[in-house]
């Protein structure tokens, strides 16, 4: 009878998210960059630490897919979001160029180096990373362009992992309540956008206007750009002229655009 409880306990245990009776350490790689790649989206990325390369897929939060590769997850992701399939897919742009644009200058990632599996030949490993001391799902959660699922172990500091899954959880419940990402009404096409000229925020990276819509560029705090309407929940169209005098079309994140 005792086995049989403890196997019960155990069972429950793995059920609730909770850390293992043996917690493995973390290993903290700090100033990692990003390495560009095709396979890289708003949960997993190549990266490199000092000479060496990996692939880290983030802890607690699954970002949705940006192809049709897997149907029935695609699904499972709208479902969650209340929004269509398509829609899905295009969060889950929205989610890589979200993540991408944070990962663009240094970062800090832990990882217990457990297997993450994934499509590549190359080890993946879950991990959690951390920009500007702020955990990238907490910012993919408030941003409502992730869902919380996976695995959940005690993050590296004094949180407990039910502390960060309530944390989580507080994010994600502002986030429908604001409308933000997947959430809002506007989810399921393009949204309205104020348009005219206006000024960059804070220096900014730049995405193609073609799909996948990857990386052009990045520009500066204070670069004056027309913005042509919105590309989606969280993205502007806009045209700029580079200092070259070339005139250019693409997306930037809206929060990124002064008033």
């Amino acid at each position: 009878m005792r086995s049989l409880l403890y196997t019960c306990f155990c069972l429950l245990a793995g059920c609730l998210g909770c850390p293992a009776a043996e917690e493995k350490k973390w290993t903290v790689f700090e100033d990692c960059t990003l390495i560009e790649n095709a396979s890289n989206d708003g949960d997993s990325f190549h990266v490199k630490y000092k000479k060496r390369s990996y692939i880290f897929r983030l802890y607690w939060t699954d970002a949705p897919e940006t192809d049709t590769r897997y149907p029935d997850r695609v699904h499972e992701q709208a479902e969650y979001f209340n929004i269509s399939d398509e829609a899905a897919l295009r969060t889950g742009e929205a989610a890589t160029r979200f993540s991408l644009d944070r990962l663009k200058e240094g970062f800090t990632v832990y990882t217990t180096y457990e297997d993450a599996r994934g499509a590549s030949d190359k080890k993946r490993y879950y991990a959690m990373i951390k920009v500007n001391d702020v955990f990238l799902a907490e910012s993919l959660v408030t941003a409502g362009l992730a869902r919380l699922k996976g695995y959940r172990p005690n993050p590296p500091g004094a949180l407990s992992d039910r502390t960060f899954t309530l944390r989580l959880m507080g994010l994600e419940k502002t986030a429908r309540k604001e409308g933000r990402g997947a959430w809002g009404k506007d989810a399921t096409g393009p949204d309205t956008a104020a348009t005219g000229r206006r000024k960059l925020a804070k220096a900014t990276l730049i995405f193609s206007t073609q799909a996948p819509h990857r990386p052009i560029g990045t520009l500066q705090k204070g670069h004056p750009v027309e913005v042509l309407g919105s590309a989606h929940a969280n993205l502007a169209k806009i045209r700029f002229v580079l200092p070259s005098g070339k005139t250019l079309e693409g997306l930037c994140e809206k929060s990124y655009l002064s008033n």
